[in-house]
């Protein structure tokens, strides 16, 4: 054999077991990397096309629809559970403004009442306003009938407007006091009713926006 020959040879690798079994797990391994990269864009595009399919589109439409009329609905609602608390508040309001009325009654007596048995009468009946009193007082709704000027303010508070004027009232009211004969104090009775009508008129601006 000649040296051209020798070196036209090919040469021939054996390759062990060991390096086989590598080779193919290396293989597989590649295999899965790449089902596992493909994977989710295969699925996107299934989820796309599913969802400009009629039927995705059908289920999309309804899936709005339905949160459209939840949307108008919790519209309607508000606006119906906000006309029944200024249904409400007028009424409030109505029994309100017959207390300051009949508030300044009973203070118009007291200070041209000449004997201190009268005064004394009209400074109950000035308390008893104030409470609500059965014999006293007749309220405008008789669901009013025994509630604390106090507790018309509260609500008003609560429900229509939380404000200064308010606390003032409370405070007006509260503070208001006879004396050991029995007799109310005038200049008291005169800021009560000052401090109530000033929170009067603010609740009715409320009311008509």
């Amino acid at each position: 054999m000649s040296e051209n020959s020798i070196a036209q040879t090919p040469p021939t690798f054996q390759l062990s077991n060991e390096e086989i079994a590598k080779i193919k797990a290396e293989e597989i391994l590649r295999k899965q990397i790449k089902e596992e990269i493909s994977t989710p864009k295969e699925k996107e595009n299934k989820i796309l096309k599913f969802l400009n399919s009629p039927v995705g589109l059908l289920i999309i439409s309804g899936i709005i629809i339905s949160g459209i009329g939840k949307l108008i609905t919790e519209g309607i609602d508000s606006k119906k559970a906000h006309a029944l608390t200024k249904k409400e508040a007028v009424r409030y309001l109505t029994e309100l403004n017959e207390r300051v009325f009949q508030l300044k009654f009973f203070k118009a007596k007291l200070d041209t009442s000449s004997t201190e048995d009268f005064k004394k009468y009209y400074s109950t009946g000035f308390g008893a306003t104030k409470l609500g009193a059965t014999g006293w007082y007749n309220p405008v709704f008789s669901e009013f009938k025994e509630v604390p000027l106090q507790a018309l303010i509260f609500w008003f508070k609560l429900n229509v407007k939380d404000s200064e004027t308010a606390d003032k009232s409370l405070k007006a009211i509260q503070t208001i006091i006879v004396n050991d004969k029995g007799i109310l104090n005038s200049e008291e009775a005169t800021e009560c009713i000052n401090k109530l009508e000033v929170f009067q008129t603010e609740i009715e601006k409320e009311l008509k926006n």
